[in-house]
C-alpha cells in the first residue's frame, strides 16, 4: 500500500480506527461521482465549475495525504484563473489514475 499517507491520516484522526474507517467510507462513497462530475465539467469546458469541483476533490485527497491533491490544486488554479487551461486534461488523467488506486487501497482496508 502506498497511495494514502497513513501517518498523516492517523494524525488527523488521532489514531482512532473507527474515525479512520468512517473517513475512508465517506471518501469512497463520494469520490467516484465527484470524479465523474469533474471530468464532465472539464470535457464541456466549464472551467469555473471544474475549479470548484477540483477544490472539493482536492480537499478530500489532502485529508488522506494522497499525492494527486497537488495535481488537483493545479487544475483548480488553472480553472479558476482561466490560465494554463491546456494542463487540465493531463492533470485530470494523472489525478484519476492516482485516485482510482486510492479507492482500491481504501476498499482493501475497509474489507479487513
Amino acid at each position: 500500500m502506498g497511495i494514502i499517507n497513513y501517518d498523516y491520516l492517523n494524525d488527523v484522526t488521532g489514531g482512532d480506527q473507527d474515525i479512520l474507517k468512517q473517513v475512508l467510507a465517506a471518501y469512497i462513497t463520494h469520490l467516484p461521482a465527484d470524479l465523474v462530475e469533474l471530468k464532465r465539467l472539464v470535457d464541456i469546458g466549464d472551467y469555473a465549475n471544474a475549479g470548484l469541483m477540483a477544490h472539493k476533490v482536492k480537499s478530500s485527497a489532502r485529508i488522506l495525504g494522497i499525492e494527486s491533491a497537488l495535481w488537483l490544486a493545479e487544475i483548480e488554479k488553472a480553472a479558476k484563473t482561466n490560465t494554463d487551461t491546456h494542463i487540465i486534461p493531463q492533470r485530470l488523467i494523472d489525478s484519476e489514475r492516482n485516485l482510482q488506486e486510492a479507492l482500491v487501497e481504501i476498499q482493501l482496508i475497509l474489507n479487513n
